[in-house]
């Protein structure tokens, strides 16, 4: 694994402190009365700041769910080849899972998401737009092209 040089993980402990602070403040103030200059401020850096990590509050509210995805198309690539596709997704996704089920900022995210509809449908949204990623994973895993055998 490569090494993160200084820069890099301190825009990476900025990135999460970003989440960190909207979450608390999600959960204080809700999604909707939760402002960006709030989730800045909380960080002590400016809203332009902000926008060099997250294009909104959505994106920064559904940055979790987004890791967690990316995370299960990992784990789920790096099955082992005999596995049939859906034992590997099912073990790919029961890992992430009981990780994710240890780590209070998950539970928070859903704590968020289950009281605001406009996040529920975003995290779906979201997710369906990956189809085409996990179609190339399972067409690689097949021996197929998802292009060519949808």
């Amino acid at each position: 694994m490569e090494k993160l040089g200084l820069r890099e993980r301190k825009k990476q402990r900025t990135r999460e402190a970003l989440i960190e602070a909207a979450q608390t403040l999600f959960c204080a103030n809700g999604f909707e009365a939760t402002t960006i200059d709030q989730i800045a401020d909380a960080v002590e850096v400016s809203s332009r700041t902000f926008f060099r990590y997250f294009t909104s509050k959505e994106d920064v509210a559904l940055a979790l769910a987004d890791q967690q995805i990316t995370a299960v198309l990992e784990v789920f690539a790096a099955q082992p080849a005999g596995l049939r596709v859906l034992t590997a997704m099912r073990a790919a996704a029961v890992e992430v899972m009981r990780a994710y089920e240890t780590d209070p900022r998950f539970h928070r995210l859903q704590d968020v998401i289950s009281v605001n509809p406009a996040l529920t449908a975003a995290r779906i949204e979201r997710a369906t737009a990956r189809f085409d990623e996990v179609a190339r994973l399972i067409g690689t895993r097949m021996g197929v092209d998802p292009g060519v055998d949808p």
